[in-house]
């Protein structure tokens, strides 16, 4: 767009704009669907196959056309259902916007057509302005013949043809080129957040009672100590002698600093109980669209929750949940299994997350998405624990797409992720086997 001149003497102002600003012919409208349904010259016949196109985008269905081409319709362009119920399709599309008066004698002769065939409702569809008092206007006209009004005006139908997938009907009604076709991508998250109940108990319970049973043990320890004290010296030169018990104190302290650690780092106990008792989220890709997309990253943030990276039921360790006061010692021959096979992927593996402030962000990268067939990931990656409010039944996700050729960001409709409350005893029962928390 550039200035050229403002409107000479006696020229119309159309010609430079309402401004007197000088438009060149190849910019293109932001509304060019709203300006092109105003300015309807094709007729009556493609302007009933548009409303018709416009109803099935909205969720009518059945529609069956009357005589577009011409011919007695009997008071219905369309016959038509909503969820079960008859409609009737009635299609106005005069050039140019015609006064209120104009439309509102349109619409009460459809109405009183379509009202002798007794509809559920009547679809009006008009490539004419209606403000929000006329639209009650006409709505309350169909109140008085007990028939149920859906209104399709200028700006509603526009939006509707403005929507992506509507590009094909954009371009044979309008003929306007809808350019690149556009990201079209569906997202699943399958799986749910958790949190613990009856967690603290827990705690509670594992610091009385490991405590005590170290207590009793002390007890017998002193009491062989003192009936026999050669079983502390070494009977064999490489054998070292055995620990002389604690004092009563000493054992005091050393519980005390246990309880402080065990409280300290229950979190972490939780977590890693959650990680292996808990299935992880797994997500879908579905291109909805009619090419093949390359190169795709889709990235999802979900609010209100952890991230905890799936472990294998076989990597519980009770000692890491419900530590004891005196870990058992390690025979330093015996093989342990390193843990950092937990964190290996296999090369250009697709998922990746990492844990923000009170979210998880998590990064889907494909290097083809196609239209057929539809992407699944293939493990448990991420186990979710709910951070948030306790009483929280779900949290959000949201999430974006980028393509390789796609210089705008496809932003995916708001997911939600159900969040579960889970017994903490029955998550310590799938991984221990059922067996009761060993005080070894």
């Amino acid at each position: 767009m550039h200035v050229d001149q403002t409107n000479l003497p006696g020229e119309p102002a159309g010609k430079f704009g309402d401004r007197g600003i000088k438009y060149e012919e190849d910019v293109t409208r932001t509304d060019e669907t709203w300006f092109r349904l105003l300015q309807w010259t094709q007729g009556q016949a493609p302007s009933e196959r548009l409303a018709a196109q416009v109803l099935a985008y909205s969720g009518f269905n059945d529609i069956d056309p009357s005589h577009p081409l011409g011919g007695k319709d009997g008071g219905r362009d369309a016959i038509c259902s909503k969820d079960g119920r008859p409609w009737i399709m009635a299609v106005y599309f005069p050039r140019d916007q015609q006064p209120f008066n104009v439309i509102k004698s349109k619409f009460e002769s459809d109405l009183a057509g379509a009202a002798k065939h007794q509809p559920y409702g009547l679809a009006f569809v008009t490539n004419q302005e209606l403000r929000l008092s006329e639209r009650a206007n006409l709505k309350e006209l169909g109140a008085g013949k007990d028939v149920t009004i859906d209104l399709f005006h200028l700006e509603r139908v526009a939006h509707v043809l403005d929507e992506p997938s509507m590009s094909p009907v954009r371009k044979q009604y309008l003929d306007i080129d809808p350019g690149p076709l556009p990201i079209a991508v569906e997202l699943d998250i399958l799986g749910s957040a958790r949190r613990f109940v009856g967690s603290e108990e827990v705690l509670d319970w594992w610091l009385e009672h490991a405590p005590e049973k170290e207590r009793q043990r002390h007890v017998r320890s002193r009491q062989e100590h003192v009936q026999n004290p050669i079983s502390a010296l070494r009977l064999l030169p490489m054998q070292p002698p055995a620990p002389t018990p604690l004092t009563k104190t000493e054992l005091e302290q050393r519980i005390e600093r246990w309880e402080r650690r065990v409280r300290q780092a229950w979190t972490e106990s939780e977590d890693h109980l959650a990680a292996t008792a808990w299935p992880g989220l797994r997500f879908r890709l579905r291109n909805t669209g009619e090419v093949f997309l390359n190169d795709v990253q889709a990235i999802i943030t979900i609010e209100g929750v952890r991230g905890l990276q799936y472990l294998h039921r076989d990597r519980f360790e009770q000692a890491k949940l419900l530590p004891p006061v005196f870990p058992a010692r390690r025979d330093p021959y015996a093989w342990v299994e390193p843990g950092f096979y937990d964190d290996l992927r296999i090369a250009d593996y697709p998922v990746t997350w990492k844990n923000l402030d009170d979210s998880v962000e998590i990064t889907l990268d494909l290097r083809h998405l196609r239209p057929h067939p539809v992407w699944e990931s293939e493990a448990d990656d991420i186990v979710l624990v709910h951070s948030g409010d306790i009483g929280g039944t779900e949290v959000a996700a949201r999430w974006t797409v980028t393509a390789q050729g796609y210089g705008e960001v496809h932003e995916g409709e708001v997911r939600t992720i159900p969040v579960e409350p889970v017994s903490f005893l029955d998550s310590l029962e799938e991984v221990s086997g059922g067996d009761e928390p060993s005080d070894e």
